[in-house]
This record gives C-alpha cells, sequence and structure tokens, in this order.
C-alpha cells in the first residue's frame, strides 16, 4: 500500500503534469476560473459547456479533458490538481511553487461544496449518464473564442476577498441579529470560505444560536485543511471558539482562598478576613450553569480591655462608662460562621439564594438576580439584591455589647442597580444609577443614592491582548452618618456627600498558558459627614450620653488623593488542572485595604486552546 501511494504521488509530480498551467492563455485561465466558479455555484451543465469551449481553443488541454471525464463518470474520485487556475480564486502569500499545493479541482470542489450553515448538506452534481467525449468542432483551431458567451445566465463575480468587515463591526457593536444577517449573505456568495464561515458560526453564536454555531465552526475547520496557507489561521481560532463553546457543557469544582486585611482601631474598626471558598457548576446543556458555593469565613478584629474600649469610646455603650483599672481579660472580637448559596447563570440572566455565615452574631437570607439585554444600540442591566455589608466584623457578622450585652450590627443592603452603555466612534461609554437601603439589628436604617458616568477607551484590543484607559465619575450620598461602631451605628462608610473621579488604566494579555491582568487606578475625592447622634436607637442611651456631653459625633469635610492597583495571573497547569492568584491593594487618606487571592480550578474535559483572556477566580460570594 506504501509503495503504491509512493508510485501515485511520484507520477502525479512527472515532468509536464503541470507543465501547461504557467503558459495558459489568458483566455484559457479565464474559462478554467469561471468553471471553478459554476462548480462551487452547483451547475455542472455550465461546467461542461466552459470546458467544451476551453477545449475549442486547445483540444488537448489535459484539467478540461480530466473535468468532462469526471463530470462523465461522478463515481471516479476527483484528483487534486484538476482544474487549478494559475490565478486561484483564493490567493495565498506562500512562497512554494504552486505545483506544491495544488487547489482541488471544480468538481471536487462542487461536490465538497458546503451549503450555508443550518441547511442540510446536499449533493452538489447530479448522476450523468456516460457520454463520450464532444467532438472537436471543425474551428478548433481558431486562437480565440468570445469569453463571454461561456457565461450563462450571469457573470460571476469578480475574484476578490470578502470584506468582512461589516460582521465584525456589528459584533463588536453587540449587533448579532445583523452579524447573522451579513454572515449568511456572504456565506452564499463564498460558501467555500472558511473565514467566512467562522465569521457567520461567531454571529450564530452571539445570537444565541449555539448549535449552529458549532456546526459552522466545525465546517471552518474543515474547510480550512484544503485552504491557501494565508487561511490556515482559521483553523486554529475556529477550535478555539469550539473549546469556548465546549466550556458551556464544562464541569467545574473550584476551591479559592481569600485574605483581606483592613488596619484600624483594635477589636473595634481593624479586619482581619480570612475565607475558604469552594464552587461546583454543572451545566445544562447550551443553556446556562446551575452552581452551588460553600464559603467557610473567619473574621478577626483583635483584642482589647474595657480600659482600652471605654478610652476610645466609639464602641458599644463604652463612652458612658468610666475606665476601669487596666488589665483583666480583654475581649478577642471575632466571628467565625460558613455560607451556602445555590443558583443559577445564563447569557442574559442570573439568580442565587443562599445564607450569610451561620454561626455569626446574626445569620440570615442573601439573595440576587441580574439581567440584562439590548435597546438598539445601547445594553442595558439591572441588578436586585439583598447581600450583607462586609466592610467591618460589625456590619458582617454583628457583635454584642460587652458592657450592656446589648446585641447590634449585621447590616443588610437591599439595592437596585441600573446600568446602560453603548459604543460610538470607537469609545464605550456607559452610566449607572443605583439605589440602596441599609437595615440592620439596632441600627439606624439608612438610605444611599449613588450615580456614575465614565467612557472606556480600548487603546489596543486583540485576542491576546487588551489595553484601555477610562475616566470615571462617581456621585454618592447616605441619608445619615452611620461610619462609627456604638450602639445604633453599623460600621460602614455612609458619607452624606461623595465625589470621586478616577482614571482607571487596565492591560490584559495571554499566552498558551498563561494569562494576566492588571489594573492601576488614580483617584482624587471630595467628600463630606454630618454629625450623628451617638445612639441613633437607643433613647436612654442617648440621653445619658447627652447629660455628659457626648452625645454626638462631630462632621467632617475634605478633598483626598488615592489610588488602587490590582493584578490577576493564571496558569494552566495541565489539561485539567487551572490556578491563579490575585494581589490587590487601596489607599486613600481615611482608608486602606489589601487582598491577597489563591485559587485552584478542575475541569472534567481537556482544555487545549489557549488560556482565556480574562482570569475566572473563585471570589466570596458575599464579597470583600
Amino acid at each position: 500500500m506504501r509503495v503504491a501511494l509512493v508510485l501515485l504521488v511520484w507520477g502525479l509530480w512527472l515532468p509536464g503534469s503541470h507543465a501547461k498551467a504557467p503558459a495558459d492563455a489568458p483566455e484559457v485561465r479565464q474559462l478554467l476560473e469561471s468553471a471553478q466558479y459554476w462548480a462551487g455555484r452547483q451547475r455542472p451543465d455550465l461546467v461542461r459547456q466552459l470546458m467544451r469551449k476551453l477545449l475549442a481553443i486547445q483540444p488537448r488541454h489535459p484539467e478540461a479533458l480530466e473535468t468532462l471525464g469526471l463530470a462523465a463518470n461522478p463515481g471516479s474520485p476527483p484528483r487534486r490538481g484538476a482544474l487549478a487556475p494559475a490565478n486561484s480564486r483564493v490567493p495565498t502569500t506562500s512562497t512554494r511553487p504552486r505545483t506544491a499545493r495544488p487547489a482541488p479541482s471544480a468538481l471536487a470542489l462542487a461536490r465538497a461544496a458546503r451549503t450555508p450553515i443550518a441547511q442540510p448538506a446536499q449533493a452538489v452534481i447530479a448522476h450523468v449518464p456516460p457520454a463520450a467525449l464532444p467532438e472537436a468542432p471543425a474551428d478548433a483551431g481558431i486562437p480565440r473564442v468570445d469569453v463571454g458567451e461561456a457565461r450563462a445566465e450571469e457573470e460571476p463575480p469578480a475574484r476578490a476577498e470578502p470584506d468582512l468587515q461589516a460582521v465584525w463591526e456589528a459584533l463588536d457593536q453587540r449587533r448579532a441579529a445583523d452579524g447573522v444577517r451579513l454572515g449568511r449573505a456572504l456565506s452564499e456568495r463564498y460558501p467555500e470560505r472558511p473565514d467566512v464561515t467562522r465569521a457567520l458560526a461567531l454571529a450564530l453564536r452571539d445570537a444565541g444560536l449555539r448549535g449552529e454555531a458549532r456546526l459552522g465552526l466545525e465546517q471552518a475547520v474543515r474547510q480550512s485543511l484544503e485552504a491557501p496557507a494565508s487561511l490556515q489561521w482559521v483553523a486554529r481560532e475556529s477550535r478555539n471558539a469550539l473549546q469556548a463553546l465546549d466550556a458551556r457543557r464544562q464541569p467545574e469544582v473550584a476551591t479559592g482562598l481569600t485574605w483581606v486585611y483592613k488596619p484600624g482601631d483594635e477589636a473595634v474598626s481593624r479586619l482581619d478576613s480570612r475565607v475558604a471558598s469552594l464552587r461546583v457548576r454543572q451545566p445544562w446543556g447550551d443553556h446556562g450553569h446551575w452552581f452551588g458555593q460553600l464559603d467557610s469565613v473567619r473574621l478577626e478584629a483583635g483584642r482589647a480591655d474595657a480600659a482600652q474600649l471605654t478610652r476610645s469610646g466609639d464602641w458599644g455603650s463604652a463612652a458612658l462608662r468610666q475606665p476601669p483599672s487596666p488589665g483583666g481579660t480583654p475581649m478577642h472580637a471575632h466571628a467565625q460562621g460558613r455560607a451556602l448559596v445555590i443558583g443559577y447563570e445564563a447569557d442574559r440572566w442570573r439568580a442565587d439564594i443562599g445564607t450569610t455565615p451561620l454561626g455569626f452574631e446574626f445569620a440570615g437570607l442573601a439573595a440576587g438576580l441580574d439581567l440584562k439585554g439590548r435597546v438598539g444600540s445601547a445594553d442595558w442591566g439591572v441588578s436586585l439584591a439583598h447581600r450583607p455589608v462586609t466592610g467591618s466584623l460589625l456590619s458582617y457578622g454583628g457583635q454584642r455589647d460587652l458592657f450592656s450585652g446589648i446585641r447590634w450590627g449585621a447590616v443588610r443592603r437591599t439595592s437596585a442597580l441600573l446600568q446602560l452603555a453603548t459604543t460610538w466612534r470607537g469609545l464605550e461609554p456607559f452610566a449607572q444609577l443605583e439605589w440602596a437601603t441599609y437595615r440592620g439589628h439596632e441600627v439606624l436604617p439608612n438610605r444611599e443614592q449613588a450615580a456614575a458616568m465614565g467612557v472606556d477607551w480600548a487603546l489596543s484590543r486583540g485576542a491576546d491582548h487588551y489595553l484601555a484607559v477610562g475616566p470615571v465619575l462617581r456621585l454618592r450620598a447616605f441619608d445619615n452618618n452611620q461610619n462609627h461602631y456604638s450602639v445604633g451605628h453599623g460600621g460602614y462608610y455612609s458619607p452624606q456627600r461623595s465625589t470621586t473621579v478616577s482614571v482607571p488604566v487596565q492591560a490584559a494579555m495571554r499566552g498558551t498558558d498563561l494569562s494576566w491582568v492588571v489594573r492601576v487606578a488614580p483617584s482624587w475625592s471630595q467628600s463630606s459627614t454630618t454629625s450623628a447622634p451617638r445612639f441613633p436607637t437607643r433613647a436612654d442611651l442617648q440621653a445619658q450620653a447627652a447629660a455628659q456631653g457626648q452625645g454626638t459625633y462631630g462632621s467632617s469635610r475634605g478633598p483626598g488623593a488615592g489610588w488602587a492597583w490590582q493584578s490577576t495571573w493564571e496558569y494552566r497547569m495541565n489539561a485539567h488542572w487551572t490556578t491563579g492568584f490575585r494581589v490587590a491593594a487601596e489607599r486613600s487618606p481615611d482608608y486602606a485595604k489589601e487582598q491577597v487571592h489563591l485559587y485552584l480550578r478542575w475541569q472534567e474535559k481537556p482544555q487545549r486552546g489557549p488560556v482565556p483572556l480574562w482570569p475566572s477566580t473563585v471570589m466570596p460570594h458575599a464579597g470583600v
């Protein structure tokens, strides 16, 4: 078998087997190209007519004779190289001789031509009864014929490259329906082009037709096997897109460790948070994923004795107490518990329900619902959520007063967020509006109104990199000041007026097994807080504080500069295991936070393409 194969290849490369191609006259090349075109259009009758015209010019032209012979006997396998014009329909940038990679024959193209995506493949050339080759006409020696007569019914289009720019613009602007329409039109004109097939498949994917998109990408891979060297990249990118689609059917188990540190007063505002997370995601066909997550949370605020607390006066009811003698058993401010959440996420919505950590001073329900869609050229999103406020031990888990025994804190935020974004002249402007209420145990209710607007400007964007800058203006306002830790306060930042301008710069890059994202955001803010009663929910304690001249907290106002920095790295160790980490820090005149996050992810199906450009971490469900 191997010997026969070698002899066959050697025979095809004998000198003179392709000698005619370089010497073909222009009218001959034009007839060959037209025959190739009509073969792709499933018109074998016109192919035969064109070949007879060619034989009228060159009665012994080998490719014309072979094509007619194959058309007369459709059961014969097409030989690569038949009807391969010097100026092929798909230009190539390869520097090798053309005979090193001959183009497929017109009959082979006709047999292998693909119909548009989501339509069943059909036989292209019907069976033709055996017939002898046509007799050479009397005027066979005439050197030229009217080539235009051979183009029956319509003129084949010029051999130009397909213009996919409109499809890419539609997908970039999230106009999937327009992308599908434009892609189908190009697919009808260029059914054998793998780059056109891939573009249509990506449009179908963005439109939610993933079954058709998967078939189209598989077809693009097959077409790339016979494509010129200049189109070989389509197979690689189509496989990557197939992997992304298959990820929707990918079961996943991941675990993460998150450490957050915020400096502050011992046992009051300091926070050392450690969370171990376990997340399981189970696909539901192409529709989305069910997921469940278990977070084991430990909060540590430090230790302080009664003398230290009474001297500060900003915790529990310590402001009403006389400072005792130093010493004694210090209070250990900490909490430990486990939170469980289950939910479902699809393309345009996500829902979850669970608990705050069971084992804290207070525990309760947490839930969220996210919706998104498109109106005209704008994307919209609506988020409804009921979540714990995780900024301090008091706001997250609640505490018990060492002096009075009162339990207070455990603030829950109920919010509604509306987001709008669009694309305009290469920019991506966006706007947000948010309303929220804050409620806790023995904590004064509060309300927040917030707005943000900005624009993302992508300086450079590609499949493997992204660089953008985006100035943002944020406005926030709370009804009352809850940034204290005495009974009745929630222990969370709540300015009455706050204006912040930030200019984040974000860069992302990936290779085969490694991806990273770095974000730096300098900022400037102007904020103000009003005075607040020391015990807003307890009239008896407030009266005692007023009698001692400690009835209110003072107000504050002023500008401040700050910055935030974050870096995330992800590395694929093998086909099933991926690891990564995130390091982040924030600084402002009155605020500081540091974060370290490590994670490990296992996926059931092997991953062979490049890692995603944007790493997928395993953060605590309640946030950090």
